[in-house]
């Protein structure tokens, strides 16, 4: 793209509400507030991970970032990251949280093998490290298969709108109290 396209393409993702508005800035709340939201969904979908990652005291501002602010540009290969930003392109925001439920899903077996002690192995698995996944996993099928799921994970925008205000309320006391 020229400069100028380039310029409104990425104003568009970080001012539109169907992308990630607020997420780059120097204190991203709405980030926060999203990975929290993320963390409530792992808490519905998937409770034995949830109460491992509580255990390991690993809170989802500690690693969602990759997913959420990077958009997996740094722990996808590259055939996966393609299909992983036409999805995001598409849906927005709402193929964000699709996509960590289905890494969880993906990754599930592998993180309850873990110890609650054992927070930087927890940690490679869900930032998709290179030491626990290398690019070609399963001959690249692992990661690609990831993003193709994502696309079929039932995830309604108002249960996320619902949490996203809970959240931010949540969120808004804690820095209140701060």
């Amino acid at each position: 793209f020229d400069p100028d396209t380039t310029l409104g393409i990425l104003l568009a993702l970080t001012r539109s509400a169907k992308y990630t508005p607020g997420y780059w800035r120097a204190a991203p709340e709405p980030y926060v507030r999203d990975a929290m939201v993320y963390g409530r969904l792992v808490q519905e979908r998937e409770p034995q991970v949830a109460a491992l990652l509580q255990a390991a005291c690993v809170v989802p501002e500690a690693y969602a970032s990759k997913w959420f602010i990077g958009l997996c540009v740094h722990v996808l290969p590259f055939a996966a990251l393609f299909d992983f930003v036409e999805a995001f392109l598409r849906e927005g925001h709402l193929f964000l949280f699709k996509f960590s439920l289905a890494l969880i899903a993906a990754t599930k077996e592998r993180l309850l093998s873990f110890k609650p002690t054992e927070v930087n192995k927890i940690l490679e698995v869900l930032r998709l490290d290179t030491t626990q996944y290398e690019d070609d996993h399963e001959g690249g099928a692992f990661f690609t298969g990831i993003v193709a799921a994502a696309a079929s994970v039932p995830l309604e925008q108002a249960h996320v709108d619902k949490l996203r205000e809970e959240e931010g309320a949540v969120l808004e006391e804690k820095m209140r109290k701060t």
